[in-house]
């Protein structure tokens, strides 16, 4: 028997409360004259810029920079690192938090806005496609959500499963175009080069306390 999505687990979700690991990841290429001590130092300035925001923990390396921010009472871990090629250098920014079900909601804006200000602090991003060694590469995005209770899901109806099968030993693959999108049980990983595609998921994903 298929079983739809119900708004009213949706809502029992978020009456209830769930802890919601939240970690998103987040890849491009820049020259690699690019000073990464300036551009982190110039991310910092610009996701302080913004109004209710405060970094309450930095440091700030060669190749690699870690930050504690808060947002209006949400606190964010992020980490930059770059690895560096022969003529240009990967970069690569993790951005992590621990929130109710209900806030995970907000950190998809923050997560857009993380990634915008770290866009605007690196105007320098390659075409990688005049490389020899760069086949693969491009920018990308990818966002882990990972629940204690319940369970995320995007675009799906559910099957009632009977005796063993019930066991939710179960894992599921959405694709469209490059979305890809995976969910096991208590978690959601998704993945594109498409951020509107990344932030519909995060968007729209709901939790279910039961599956079956």
């Amino acid at each position: 028997m298929e079983v739809p999505i119900c708004v009213l687990e949706k809502v029992l979700c978020m009456s209830v409360g769930d802890t919601v690991s939240w970690t998103g990841k987040y890849v491009f290429y820049l020259d690699a004259e690019q000073d990464f001590v300036q551009l982190a130092k110039e991310f910092r300035k610009k996701v302080l810029n913004q109004t209710d925001v405060t970094c309450e923990d930095g440091k700030i390396q060669k190749d690699s920079a870690n930050f504690t921010f808060n947002f209006k009472g949400l606190q964010n871990k992020i980490k930059i690192e770059r690895s560096s090629a022969n003529d240009y250098d990967e970069i690569v920014l993790k951005y992590s938090s621990s929130t109710s079900y209900r806030d995970s909601k907000k950190q998809v804006e923050n997560f857009q806005k993380i990634i915008k200000k770290l866009s605007a602090a690196s105007p320098q991003q390659i075409d990688l496609s005049k490389f020899r060694d760069s086949q693969g590469l491009k920018e990308r995005l990818s966002v882990t959500i990972s629940m204690r209770k319940y369970n995320p899901f995007y675009r799906l109806t559910l099957r009632h499963f009977d005796g063993d099968e019930g066991i939710l030993k179960w894992n599921m693959v959405l694709t469209e175009d490059d979305l890809k999108v995976e969910i096991k049980k208590h978690m959601l990983r998704a993945t594109s080069s498409n951020e509107e595609k990344i932030i519909d998921v995060l968007k729209n994903y709901i939790a279910l306390s039961t599956v079956g």
